[in-house]
Order: C-alpha cells, then sequence, then structure tokens
C-alpha cells in the first residue's frame, strides 16, 4: 500500500464515522423542522382545500418570487397582491392562525413546501446550517462510495482505484457546489 493511502485512509475513516452523526442530527433536525414546525395548515375555504404556509412578510417577493395561484393574509406592504382576510376561513380553522403573522395560501401542497423552504432558508442561520448538512451529506456519500469499491475488491487494479478515486472527488466537488448553490441562491433571493 502506498505511503500517503495509509494515513489519509484513517484521516478519511475517522471523518466518516463524523459526518455520520452530523448526518444523523441534520437529519431529525430537518424532519422536526418541516414536518412538525414548519408543515403546512390543510384548510377548507369556500369549498377547496388549501394549504397555507406562515412566513416572514419582510420575505415576502423572495418566498412567492416566479409563482401564481396563491392567497396571501397579513401581509400589510403587498400591494395588489391578492389578500385573503379571516372571514373566508371556516370557524373551525380560524383558530388556527395568529392575527400577527403572514401567511401564504395555495392549493398544491408541493408549492408550499418550496414557500416554507424559501422562507426557512431566507435565515442565516438555517444557511450555514444546511451547508454543513450538505458537506457533510457528499463526503459521507462518496468517501463510501470509494471505501466500498477499494476495501470490498469491487476494483482491484491500482491504475483503476486511482480514477475511481478521482471520480469520487470530482463528483464530491460537483454535487457539493450543487447543493450549496441552491442554499445559498435561496438565502439571496
Amino acid at each position: 500500500m502506498e505511503e500517503h493511502l495509509r494515513y489519509g485512509r484513517n484521516l478519511a475513516y475517522t471523518l466518516q464515522r463524523m459526518t455520520a452523526w452530523i448526518l444523523l442530527a441534520g437529519l431529525a433536525f430537518h424532519v422536526i423542522q418541516f414536518r412538525f414546525v414548519l408543515y403546512p395548515i390543510q384548510v377548507t375555504i369556500q369549498g377547496k382545500t388549501f394549504y397555507a404556509v406562515s412566513f416572514d412578510a419582510a420575505r415576502y417577493p423572495s418566498v412567492v418570487q416566479g409563482i401564481t395561484g396563491f392567497f396571501i393574509m397579513n401581509v400589510p406592504f403587498a400591494e395588489g397582491g391578492p389578500q385573503i382576510t379571516e372571514q373566508f376561513l371556516q370557524e373551525k380553522d380560524r383558530a388556527l392562525f395568529a392575527s400577527h403573522k403572514s401567511y401564504i395560501f395555495t392549493p398544491e401542497a408541493g408549492k408550499a413546501f418550496l414557500y416554507a423552504v424559501r422562507n426557512a432558508l431566507g435565515s442565516l442561520w438555517m444557511a450555514i446550517f444546511y451547508t454543513l448538512f450538505v458537506i457533510a451529506a457528499v463526503f459521507h456519500g462518496f468517501n463510501g462510495v470509494w471505501t466500498f469499491v477499494s476495501r470490498w475488491g469491487i476494483i482491484i487494479s491500482s491504475r483503476y482505484l486511482r480514477l475511481c478515486q478521482i471520480l469520487c472527488y470530482v463528483g464530491m466537488c460537483v454535487v457539493m457546489a450543487m447543493g450549496i448553490s441552491v442554499i445559498w441562491n435561496m438565502y439571496l433571493l
């Protein structure tokens, strides 16, 4: 075995274990955040089902950029925006909404989740957290592929091992760049 691989693999082994714990914590946070904290509220307005998402009113232009077919509630500076008031809500649904929060309503669940993600990634701390999460996930995945093919004998030739290592590094950089660019583009919207 080449001398530089011996110690490098020890570091990769340690980082693999560390990123596994980061992924566990990050995934738990992600599920709690988007399944319980920011999960859209389902309501009926004039016989039609809508999904409502609470959002930061200051981010209104960024959250709805490029999307149509929605209503807003409690967004005072959105001139000409399709406003809805509590009188349109059924009595049982009114209790779900706080009068001081801004909401966006859409008939499509997918758009509601998009609004929730755009709003969440408007926070610097969330953007930093998800950046670290993406870096950990990408390293963990590609290092796992490299370790699998090199240690389990899938590839045994030194030449092809080196090629596979380069492909894993390139793949790691490409996927990491894609993930980080999505996060920071949403933050900067």
